[in-house]
């Protein structure tokens, strides 16, 4: 899990030149591989937290699904390492939380990362009867995020490194919202993505809660019955 910094909307090369030229004040969604080289020239970069955050999310509808094995979804966490990803492929940007960041309700300092462990992630893979790995589909929303879908293919490969075959699939996040919905009414619709979702961030953090993770919510890709019970309590 990342949460992307100065994401959108993403400025392009003409704006970058604009700001350069002095013809421009102020640009938002600095591509990343240009923040060190502006700051190099002089300028002053204010790094601002956006929501939500970006994680690989599961739908858990189908518990058939090799992911519905709490052990495969450890496995893929063991399997990508997500620090090389920030340092080496987003030059250092993002920031990474286990979970929730800093501002969002239900923040948890003491979480921790899962260290990157392919080995330990193997070994899951095959106590799980998944030792020749499967294939999947990953999902992400394009144009939304800057490096989002280098972010998915660079998952893919670490994925991959495992065992398990990971195709990368681009849409619109209407048409992944479609996904979702399909995949709520027809367990055999396999979905995993490379996903943000809204979480807690917003006026009413019951609402979003729920919004990402009540069960009859039609963006929801968890199915658990004690959370839909605290839900529904907390909404009364």
């Amino acid at each position: 899990r990342m949460r992307h910094e100065l994401t959108f909307p993403i400025a392009d090369p003409t704006e970058i030149a604009k700001l350069r030229a002095g013809e421009a004040d102020l640009i938002l969604g600095t591509p990343f591989p240009a923040v060190k080289g502006l700051k190099d020239e002089g300028f002053h970069i204010e790094t601002v937290a956006v929501n939500p955050t970006v994680a690989l999310y599961f739908d858990l509808f189908n518990t058939k699904m090799p992911w519905g094995d709490l052990r495969v979804r450890e496995a893929m966490a063991y399997a990508v390492d997500g620090e090389a990803i920030v340092k080496g492929l987003l030059q250092g940007v993002p920031q990474r939380y286990p979970w929730l960041s800093p501002g969002e309700v239900g923040y948890d300092p003491s979480l921790k990362f899962y260290p990157y462990d392919p080995a330990k992630a193997k070994a899951l893979l095959k106590e799980a009867g998944y030792a020749g790995g499967f294939s999947m589909p990953l999902y992400y929303t394009e144009g939304q995020y800057y490096g989002i879908r280098q972010t998915v293919e660079a998952v893919a490969l670490y994925l991959r490194a495992v065992g398990i075959k990971a195709e990368p699939k681009g849409g619109e996040i209407v048409q992944l919202g479609q996904l979702i919905r399909k995949a709520h009414s027809d367990p055999s619709v396999p979905f995993a993505a490379v996903w943000a979702h809204y979480i807690a961030d917003t006026a009413s953090a019951v609402d979003a809660l729920g919004l990402s993770f009540w069960s009859k919510s039609p963006f929801a890709m968890y199915d658990n019955p004690a959370f839909d019970k605290l839900y529904e309590e907390a909404k009364r």
